[in-house]
């Protein structure tokens, strides 16, 4: 089989670095995942035309700067590398909307993260981050936000402008609080917030019109802000593991709620009957 068809499709995929720099205008897809690469040549910037990258289950420490010329990037995977650090050149990718980096060992993000305006996903699960960068609040066209699996102890206040943003994974991390400005994610669909550190919800929350789907299992959480009965649209809350001995007045008027899992709290025999008695419709778990 000649090398031009070995290596790459007519739909413009190569799998084979030095090829595609030999065809470089109809590179248009590269994967070099489960290569062993231990480090990306900085040539990369020469693939002008390139609109995927996948890198995926290698050996990388770092990134080339050099990525930052890829003008015309539109998803970058780099799954399960060694990455600590990413180069601020990253933010010259003003195509970029698909951004994998779960796996790796990532602390921070650059401040320049926020010049991605048109980052629709952001993945980086599994990672060291122990805080994020105000400057993620420019990420204006945001709707999938993964965060799970790290440190973090603190949300910025900047994520209020997340007007995009539907659903956001924060399971597995040390957060003790959320920031009030939560409340004004008016498109947020699902929010995981499994095994954390709260031990309150801000009164905001209840402004979140659009939620469906809230994970709060493994926190600390001593009581419900009153505001919370108005997610009238919540289908699915887990509050497993807390230390809740009551729940907040006007909780039956979740009627869409279907599922309910309130195991391992501090409810007494009786107060468990009465939330079976007022929340028929739903699945209740003690």
């Amino acid at each position: 089989m000649p090398a031009s068809t070995r290596f790459h499709s007519v739909s413009g995929e190569y799998q084979d670095l030095e090829l595609a720099l030999h065809e470089k205008s109809s590179v248009y897809r590269l994967n070099l995942s489960d290569s062993n690469l231990m480090e990306l040549s900085p040539k990369i910037a020469e693939l002008y035309n390139l609109k995927e990258l996948y890198l995926n289950h290698n050996n990388l420490k770092k990134l080339p700067e050099e990525i930052g010329y890829l003008e015309n990037l539109q998803i970058l995977h780099v799954k399960e590398n060694y990455l600590e650090t990413l180069p601020e050149e990253i933010g010259n990718l003003n195509n970029l909307q698909v951004l994998h980096l779960e796996g790796n060992y990532i602390s921070r993000l650059p401040d320049e993260i926020g010049k991605i305006q048109t980052l629709e996903y952001l993945d980086m699960d599994n990672n060291s981050l122990t805080e994020l960068t105000p400057e993620i609040g420019n990420l204006g066209l945001l709707n999938y936000l993964v965060l799970d699996d790290n440190s973090i102890r603190k949300i910025p206040g900047s994520i209020s402008c997340l007007g995009n943003l539907q659903n956001f994974y924060l399971d597995n991390n040390l957060i003790v609080e959320l920031p009030p400005e939560i409340g004004q994610l008016e498109r947020l669909e699902d929010l995981y917030l499994k095994n954390n550190k709260l031990k309150e919800l801000p009164a905001e929350i209840g402004s979140l019109s659009n939620l469906r789907y809230l994970d709060l299992d493994g926190n600390q959480i001593e009581k419900l802000p009153y505001e919370f009965s108005h997610l009238y649209n919540l289908t699915d809350l887990y509050l497993e593991g807390n230390k809740l001995k009551e729940l907040p007045p006007g909780f039956e008027k979740l009627i869409k709620l279907e599922e309910l899992i309130l195991k391992g709290n501090l409810f007494s025999e009786s107060y468990k009957d009465k939330i079976r008695e007022i929340m028929r419709r739903a699945k209740v778990f003690f």
